[in-house]
């Protein structure tokens, strides 16, 4: 089997059932299913459109590129001077090289003239001579950063008046200029200031046309950088390999960003890899069990340890020997196997199901039936019936209001246990500042005549040191407080959402009926909340959190799981309002605080004291409003869960309506139209049939093929 040969026929899979949808969605528009047609062909387009996406994470200067290359075969990846990506890099097929810079929305704070800005508003209160000098700082920031911005982006950013600013084409040889961090510019500050989302980088390889996408992230050897950056396309990942330096080996911020954000965040199948083993000897290597045995607590993956260096070198000179001592060769197997066998099957059995029982359970075992009885009835007696139906009709659409309206009166009630529970957390924070700014000591050292400059860096390590502290307390929260309420409250809400719909969905179904002129049917009863993800397109499951089960009679509890999940670390850490250095720096120059330690010498102690109160004040003050947008944010997610379950009902009556408005239309055209119409609907029931045989026959493949290798 070939390099590819897993890839492509997983593939294989994908295509066709992304053509039996198209072709479903146009059967089923021809029965007059004009809402479930269009759900399956935008599954479809989904399905075809669907890629593996794996993500490289790690610290700075690990050999992230280097790597991604051996995985891709050739040094698609420029090989940068100072190899520090400062944005998410996108690695996609394409016919030609090529990159689509995407940018910030809304852009950072200090890139927006500060009349406009965030910081602005926050020092309204202060007085005139304060906030000038917050500004002049804020201009002074905004002016060096626009300053490193290439003249292309910078001119594209204002000519869209630097708010939602398009994508913008750049050639393969300018990467550079926008992705790496600048040698003289700090890490953690390049990430805060770039106005850049991330970059899409198309290449035309073998692997990359097999639908595999490389994501390579910036550095994780800052707490903010982690949060903000990496945090947001892990749940978008179907693979995380976490790329260690075998010569400094599970290092403090390895091992706090596996303990505090994959863990917390449910990852249990991370891949770790340990590169750079040929910089190891060979009687040292045996010592690195302990490592693999550490890591191992944390996946249920493989440990693989790897030269991605020799790998790479490997693929061009063709060395099949060299490839396999690598350690490169048995990875990508691991992975492919992983990919294809495990998420892919995931991938596809949802809309396999979806489809499954759009096509069954409602074109096959109810649609076509009652077309066909409808049409063997007289016209005079179906208009009685359905104008006998109408109020029902519309008595079930102002029960489904009141159910949506318990439901939602049911989550307003949990927003008090969320906000004090994020109270509770932020002012248990509060309390902690103090020890936690004394217990640490900078690097930087104020001296006995200190300057601004050592003022200013010596508070930003304090501040980044609280801040490092606060994750770690925000992670432990999370996971033991925030997750287990959330999803308490959204399981209940959910489970008495789905008696409440069984009952609404068989009056819909004993009102559809009696238009019929037929008894419900005797047949398979079909859990509500399969109704509801066939009504509108599916989907609901996603997230790092809950994995899309197979058995969608549970899914309450998947989606309680995923609602919980969905609180992210970097989300949590801006609601609780802890400001970055550069916010608490400006305010400190705009009190004037760094002039007064000057004037007076000052010591340690002092400026201590004065960091405490100024992070204290600014939790402390933002602490009511952060808690609200906490609970504002959950309690979105769960009604908009609630609307959707609204629009699945009112699909579900006016799918009803549709069929008998268009049955009438037709037979009011006389027998001839009304034979026309039996015989598409005859012609429709013998597709569908074939197509329920070849999602079958798909089905089976997927589950029978656990075999290859």
């Amino acid at each position: 089997m070939n390099d590819f040969e897993l890839y492509a026929w997983f593939k294989e899979k994908r295509e066709r059932l992304a053509t039996i949808l198209t072709q479903s969605s146009t059967v089923i528009k021809d029965l007059n299913m004009t809402n479930f047609s269009d759900n399956l062909r935008l599954m479809g387009e989904k399905v075809n459109s669907d890629t593996f996406k794996i993500q490289v994470i790690g610290t700075f200067k690990n050999g992230k590129s280097t790597f991604i290359n051996s995985l891709l075969g050739e040094e698609v990846l420029p090989a940068f001077a100072t190899p520090c990506t400062a944005v998410i890099n996108e690695v996609k097929y394409g016919e030609e090289k090529g990159a689509v810079l995407h940018f910030r929305n809304p852009l950072p704070d200090f890139l927006i003239p500060f009349d406009d800005s965030e910081a602005c508003k926050r020092v309204s209160s202060m007085d005139a001579k304060s906030r000038e000098g917050v500004k002049a700082e804020h201009e002074n920031m905004r002016q060096r950063v626009l300053a490193r911005i290439p003249r292309k982006a910078h001119s594209h950013m204002l000519q869209h008046h630097l708010t939602n600013i398009p994508p913008l084409p750049i050639a393969y040889n300018e990467i550079e200029d926008y992705v790496v961090i600048p040698i003289d510019c700090d890490m953690e500050q390049a990430l805060q200031e770039s106005p850049y989302d991330h970059v899409e980088l198309f290449y035309p390889l073998d692997l990359l046309k097999n639908g595999v996408e490389i994501i390579d992230s910036p550095g994780l050897n800052e707490a903010e950088s982690r949060t903000k950056v990496t945090m947001d396309y892990l749940s978008k990942a179907d693979a995380i390999i976490m790329l260690m330096d075998a010569t400094k080996i599970c290092s403090q911020d390895e091992m706090r960003f596996i303990e505090q954000i994959l863990v917390p965040a449910g990852f249990n199948e991370p891949f770790f890899v340990v590169n750079r083993w040929d910089a190891i000897r060979e009687r040292e290597r045996a010592g690195f069990d302990r490592y693999a045995r550490l890591l191992s607590k944390y996946t249920t993956q493989k440990i693989h340890f790897v030269s991605s260096l020799n790998g790479l070198d490997a693929k061009i000179e063709k060395d099949d020997n060299k490839y396999e001592q690598s350690g490169v060769k048995e990875l990508e197997r691991v992975l492919m196997n992983f990919l294809t066998k495990e998420k892919g099957r995931v991938k596809l059995a949802q809309p396999a199901q979806e489809l499954n029982h759009i096509l069954n359970d409602e074109a096959l075992f109810k649609i076509i039936p009652t077309q066909r009885a409808m049409l063997e009835t007289s016209l005079n007696e179906l208009e009685e019936r359905y104008e006998k139906a109408k109020p029902q009709l519309e008595a079930l659409r102002l029960k489904k209001e009141q159910i949506l309206s318990d439901m939602r009166l049911r989550i307003e009630r949990s927003r008090f246990e969320f906000k004090r529970a994020a109270d509770q957390n932020a002012l248990s924070i509060i309390d902690k500042i103090p020890a936690w700014v004394q217990e640490y000591h900078p690097k930087t050292q104020i001296g006995a005549i200190p300057s601004k400059s050592k003022l200013t860096t010596y508070s930003e390590e304090v501040i980044a040191y609280v801040q490092s502290c606060m994750e770690e307390e925000m992670t432990t929260w999370r996971t033991e407080v925030l997750e287990p309420l959330v999803k308490d409250r959204a399981e209940s809400i959910l489970d008495n959402m789905k008696y409440e719909l069984d009952d609404l969905y068989k009056s819909i179904d004993e009102v559809h009926y009696s238009i019929t002129g037929q008894g419900v049917p005797e047949g398979k009863e079909i859990p509500v909340w399969e109704r509801v993800a066939g009504a509108i397109g599916g989907m609901l499951i996603g997230g790092a959190g809950a994995a899309y089960s197979g058995s969608i009679s549970g899914l309450s509890k998947e989606l309680a799981q995923t609602i919980a999940f969905n609180i992210g670390g970097a989300m949590l850490l801006g609601l609780l309002g802890i400001a970055n250095p550069v916010t608490l720096i400006m305010l400190l120059v705009g009190t004037g605080i760094f002039g007064h330690f000057m004037q007076a010498g000052k010591t340690e102690k002092n400026v201590k004291e004065s960091l405490i109160t100024q992070i204290s004040d600014q939790l402390a003050n933002t602490r009511a409003e952060s808690s609200d947008t906490l609970a504002n944010g959950i309690i979105e997610k769960m009604n908009d869960l609630v609307s959707q379950v609204g629009t699945a009902v009112d699909i579900e009556i006016a799918n009803v309506e549709e069929q008998i408005q268009s049955t009438v239309k037709e037979m009011k055209e006389g027998q001839e139209r009304i034979d026309s119409r039996m015989t598409v609907i005859d012609n429709c029931e013998q597709r569908l049939q074939q197509m329920t045989g070849d999602l079958s026959k798909l089905t089976f493949e997927l589950m029978a093929d656990k075999n290859l290798h």
